[in-house]
Protein backbone atom coordinates (compact mmCIF):
# COMPACT_ATOMS: atom_id res chain seq x y z
CA UNK A 1 0.00 0.00 0.00
CA UNK A 2 1.14 3.52 -0.74
CA UNK A 3 -0.10 7.04 -1.28
CA UNK A 4 0.55 9.67 -3.92
CA UNK A 5 0.56 13.36 -3.01
CA UNK A 6 -1.65 15.87 -4.83
CA UNK A 7 -3.92 13.23 -6.36
CA UNK A 8 -7.34 11.95 -5.46
CA UNK A 9 -9.05 8.70 -6.33
CA UNK A 10 -12.68 8.04 -7.10
CA UNK A 11 -14.05 4.55 -7.50
CA UNK A 12 -16.14 4.13 -10.61
CA UNK A 13 -16.18 0.89 -12.56
CA UNK A 14 -12.41 1.38 -12.25
CA UNK A 15 -10.43 3.42 -9.78
CA UNK A 16 -9.94 6.86 -11.33
CA UNK A 17 -6.82 8.77 -10.27
CA UNK A 18 -7.00 12.52 -10.87
CA UNK A 19 -4.92 15.59 -9.93
CA UNK A 20 -6.19 17.17 -6.70
CA UNK A 21 -3.81 19.58 -4.94
CA UNK A 22 -3.37 18.84 -1.25
CA UNK A 23 -4.99 15.39 -1.40
CA UNK A 24 -3.48 11.95 -0.98
CA UNK A 25 -4.56 9.05 -3.16
CA UNK A 26 -4.11 5.74 -1.35
CA UNK A 27 -3.88 2.49 -3.26
CA UNK A 28 -2.15 -0.79 -3.86
CA UNK A 29 1.14 -1.10 -5.70
CA UNK A 30 1.58 -3.97 -8.16
CA UNK A 31 4.52 -5.01 -10.27
CA UNK A 32 3.44 -5.02 -13.93
CA UNK A 33 5.35 -4.93 -17.17
CA UNK A 34 4.58 -2.11 -19.60
CA UNK A 35 2.91 -4.69 -21.84
CA UNK A 36 0.62 -5.83 -19.01
CA UNK A 37 -0.23 -2.23 -18.18
CA UNK A 38 -1.05 -1.53 -21.83
CA UNK A 39 -3.32 -4.60 -21.96
CA UNK A 40 -5.28 -3.41 -18.92
CA UNK A 41 -6.01 -0.06 -20.56
CA UNK A 42 -6.03 -0.88 -24.27
CA UNK A 43 -9.66 0.22 -24.72
CA UNK A 44 -9.39 3.37 -22.60
CA UNK A 45 -7.84 6.06 -24.79
CA UNK A 46 -8.60 8.70 -22.15
CA UNK A 47 -5.88 7.28 -19.88
CA UNK A 48 -2.19 8.10 -20.09
CA UNK A 49 0.76 6.57 -18.26
CA UNK A 50 2.42 8.95 -15.83
CA UNK A 51 5.49 8.50 -13.61
CA UNK A 52 4.78 9.49 -10.01
CA UNK A 53 6.46 9.38 -6.62
CA UNK A 54 4.73 7.05 -4.16
CA UNK A 55 5.06 6.98 -0.39
CA UNK A 56 4.81 3.54 1.18
CA UNK A 57 2.96 3.21 4.47
CA UNK A 58 6.28 2.05 5.96
CA UNK A 59 7.92 5.37 4.99
CA UNK A 60 9.70 4.17 1.84
CA UNK A 61 9.59 6.48 -1.17
CA UNK A 62 9.69 5.00 -4.67
CA UNK A 63 8.72 5.69 -8.27
CA UNK A 64 5.63 4.17 -9.87
CA UNK A 65 3.83 4.41 -13.18
CA UNK A 66 0.10 4.97 -12.93
CA UNK A 67 -2.62 5.41 -15.49
CA UNK A 68 -4.15 8.87 -15.14
CA UNK A 69 -7.49 9.81 -16.65
CA UNK A 70 -7.44 12.87 -18.88
CA UNK A 71 -11.21 13.26 -18.39
CA UNK A 72 -12.19 11.85 -14.95
CA UNK A 73 -15.61 13.49 -14.99
CA UNK A 74 -16.70 11.35 -17.91
CA UNK A 75 -14.77 8.13 -17.35
CA UNK A 76 -17.34 5.89 -15.76
CA UNK A 77 -20.46 6.00 -13.66
CA UNK A 78 -20.06 5.69 -9.90
CA UNK A 79 -20.14 2.11 -8.62
CA UNK A 80 -21.15 1.99 -4.96
CA UNK A 81 -20.59 -1.78 -4.72
CA UNK A 82 -17.01 -1.47 -5.99
CA UNK A 83 -16.42 1.41 -3.56
CA UNK A 84 -17.80 -0.65 -0.67
CA UNK A 85 -15.34 -3.45 -1.52
CA UNK A 86 -12.43 -0.97 -1.48
CA UNK A 87 -13.62 0.54 1.81
CA UNK A 88 -13.66 -2.93 3.38
CA UNK A 89 -10.13 -3.65 2.13
CA UNK A 90 -8.90 -0.29 3.46
CA UNK A 91 -10.40 -1.00 6.87
CA UNK A 92 -8.98 -4.54 6.94
CA UNK A 93 -5.53 -3.14 6.15
CA UNK A 94 -5.77 -0.63 8.98
CA UNK A 95 -5.51 2.46 6.79
CA UNK A 96 -6.31 5.84 8.33
CA UNK A 97 -10.04 6.38 8.96
CA UNK A 98 -10.33 9.04 6.26
CA UNK A 99 -9.08 6.70 3.54
CA UNK A 100 -12.15 4.43 3.17
CA UNK A 101 -14.40 7.49 2.91
CA UNK A 102 -12.35 9.24 0.21
CA UNK A 103 -13.39 6.83 -2.48
CA UNK A 104 -16.73 8.39 -3.45
CA UNK A 105 -16.28 11.92 -2.13
CA UNK A 106 -15.36 13.29 -5.56
CA UNK A 107 -18.51 13.10 -7.65
CA UNK A 108 -17.23 15.34 -10.49
CA UNK A 109 -20.59 17.11 -10.78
Amino acid sequence: MAWIADYGVSLRKKAVLFPDAGSRAFGMVFGLTLRELALLYWEQAEYRAEALVAHGLDGDIFHVVSMISSDPEHCFEADENYADQWRAIALDLGLPDAVPNQFLEKNFT
